[in-house]
C-alpha cells in the first residue's frame, strides 16, 4: 500500500496536474519492467544472498532516491516510476528466502523467513529480529536451542540463572511480557511456573504453531497465556506474583514508552516478590535506554545494573548469537546475587537526565545520547 499512497500523493503535485495518464502508466511500466529484469538477473546470477543485505540495499536505495529527486525537476513523470523501483528493490531480499510468511496485524508486519544457506528460520516484527530457530530443530527431538539475544551466555539468561540460584535452584514463578518466537521459554527448567503476556495475537499465533517455531510447544507447555498490553495485564495481576519478571516488549524502530516510565516500573516491581528481579531487554539501534532505567531506578529508590553482552558465535549457534543490552532492577543490591561478581554488569548511570513519567518522556534526548556516547 505504500507505493500506492506515494503515487497518489505525487499525483497532487502541480507538475503532475494535467499530465497524460497514458504517459504516467508508460513511465511506471517501463521502470517496473527494468527493475524486474534486474531482480531476476541478480537471482539467477547466484549473488542474491550477497546482495540481499542491508548495506547493499541502502546503497541502491540511495542511488534511486537521488535519481528520483533529479527526475522531479527534469522529468516529473519519471518520479512515480522511480519510487516504485525503490520499493521493488526493497523486496529483492525477500526473493532469496524460503518459507516466506508475511502477515499484518494492527501492530505491524510479521515475517517468518528461512535462510537455508545459514540453516536458520528468522522471526521478524517490522525490521526487528525477535528470535530465530535452527532449521534442523524443526524435526529434532527435544527442545530447540534459543538463538539471537536468548543464548545461554546472553544477558537475559544470566539474569534467569541468578534468580534460580537465589531461589535454591528452582524459580517459583516467571512472567514474560513480549513473546516473540518464544525463545526464552526454553531457558526455563521443567516445573518452573511460566506466565506469558503478548499484545499481538498474530505473534502469539505464529509462536504457538509448531510448524513455524517449536519453542512454546516444547518448553511452554502449561504456561498461562494472556493477550493484552503488558502494563494493563500487570495492573490486573496480584502483587508479589513473580520471582522473576522479564520485559522483552521493545523494538528498534519504536518503543512502548508507557512501559518505561517510573509509574510503570513501580507497578512492575510490585508484582515481583521480595528478593526477586525485574529484567528489561533494552537493546535498541537508535535510543539509549540505559540512562532512562538509571533515572527511574534512582527516583524509585531501586538498585539497577546494566550489561552489554556480545555472545560467542559458533557453528552451534549458527553464528547468529546477537549482542544485547539488558537492565536488571532489584530492591536492594544483594538481590542481584551472582550478577555482582560479573564485571559485565555495571551500575545504571542516570547521567542526570529527568526520569520518564506518564506525563514526560524525551525520545530526542535518548536518541542524542545513543549517537553521541555509544
Amino acid at each position: 500500500e505504500y507505493p500506492i499512497l506515494l503515487l497518489m500523493s505525487l499525483a497532487t503535485l502541480k507538475r503532475f496536474r494535467g499530465a497524460s495518464l497514458t504517459r504516467m502508466v508508460a513511465y511506471t511500466a517501463a521502470f517496473t519492467v527494468a527493475v524486474l529484469i534486474i531482480l531476476l538477473s541478480v537471482q539467477w546470477s547466484g549473488i542474491g544472498p550477497v546482495y540481499a543485505n542491508e548495506g547493499s540495499l541502502a546503497v541502491v536505495n540511495g542511488v534511486l532516491f537521488i535519481a528520483a529527486l533529479y527526475a522531479l525537476f527534469r522529468v516529473p513523470l519519471a518520479v512515480a516510476a522511480l519510487c516504485v523501483a525503490i520499493f521493488a528493490n526493497n523486496m529483492i531480499k525477500f526473493q532469496f528466502y524460503q518459507n516466506y510468511l508475511s502477515a499484518r496485524s494492527f501492530f505491524g508486519v510479521v515475517r517468518v523467513l528461512d535462510i537455508h544457506e545459514a540453516g536458520v528460520r528468522n522471526f521478524l516484527h517490522g525490521t526487528t529480529l525477535h528470535g530465530a530457530m535452527r532449521l534442523k530443530d524443526l524435526d529434532a527431538p527435544g527442545a530447540p536451542m534459543p538463538l539471537t539475544y536468548y543464548t545461554a551466555d546472553g544477558g537475559l539468561n544470566l539474569a534467569i540463572k541468578a534468580v534460580r540460584e537465589n531461589r535454591g535452584g528452582q524459580i517459583g514463578s516467571t512472567g514474560i511480557i513480549g513473546v516473540g518466537a518464544g525463545s526464552l521459554t526454553c531457558q526455563m527448567k521443567p516445573g518452573e511456573k511460566l506466565e506469558l503476556v503478548e499484545i499481538d495475537p498474530l505473534v502469539m499465533k505464529i509462536a504457538l504453531d509448531p510448524s513455524e517455531f517449536r519453542f512454546l510447544s516444547e518448553c511452554g507447555k502449561g504456561a498461562k497465556i494472556t493477550i493484552d498490553d503488558g502494563r494493563l495485564a500487570m495492573r490486573d495481576t496480584a502483587d508479589a506474583s513473580y520471582d522473576l519478571l522479564i520485559l522483552d516488549a521493545f523494538s528498534s524502530d519504536s518503543i512502548p514508552v508507557h512501559m518505561m516510565t517510573s509509574e510503570a516500573i513501580e507497578l512492575f516491581m510490585r508484582k515481583v516478590k521480595p528478593g526477586g528481579l525485574l529484567v528489561l531487554h533494552i537493546s535498541n539501534r537508535h535510543l539509549d535506554l540505559k540512562s532512562v532505567v538509571g533515572a527511574n531506578a534512582k527516583k524509585l529508590g531501586l538498585s539497577a545494573v546494566v550489561g552489554n553482552f556480545k555472545p560467542v558465535n559458533n557453528a552451534e549457534t549458527m553464528n547468529i548469537a546477537t549482542p544485547s543490552i539488558v537492565a536488571v532492577l532489584a530492591r536492594q543490591p544483594s538481590d542481584f546475587g551472582v550478577l555482582l561478581a560479573d564485571k559485565r554488569w555495571m551500575p545504571a548511570d542516570d547521567h542526570d537526565i529527568t526520569p520518564w513519567t506518564d506525563g514526560y518522556s524525551n525520545i530526542l534526548q535518548a536518541m542524542w545520547r545513543h549517537y553521541t556516547t555509544e
